[in-house]
């Protein structure tokens, strides 16, 4: 008796619509290797609503490409209606870089107070 045995999927992607919106879970890791899964649902997605909630709950790994494709993932005028929730651990800290960063850009470094040297 032969038994083949696959390797789990890194990265699955579900669709969930209710009536507070379309969610899209991601459930692995989102890297270089998987990114096209969560582009071809978005391509996929055509005539229906783009995601309003990116579910990252269970993401356990983020590089920079699946970064680059939950940023670039909606239009600019459905951007704003759109929410990542759920990061936490490394997908968080990695949010939180990325957040500062922008902050940076638009805003400038935030004021660093200098100590001064006892008298």
């Amino acid at each position: 008796m032969r038994t083949d045995t696959y390797p789990a999927p890194l990265l699955v992607v579900r669709r969930e619509a209710d009536a507070a919106g379309v969610r899209l879970r991601l459930i692995g890791e989102l890297d270089l290797s998987t990114v096209g899964l969560v582009e071809a649902e978005l391509g996929a997605s055509g005539a229906r609503p783009p995601p309003g909630v990116f579910d990252l709950s269970e993401l356990c790994f983020l590089d920079l490409a699946g970064m680059r494709a939950l940023l670039g993932t909606a239009r600019p005028a459905e951007a704003l209606d759109t929410r990542l929730v759920g990061a936490s651990g490394i997908v968080r800290h990695l949010l939180e870089l990325v957040a500062r960063f922008e902050a940076e850009a638009r805003h400038g470094p935030p004021a660093r107070h200098r100590a001064e040297p006892p008298p």
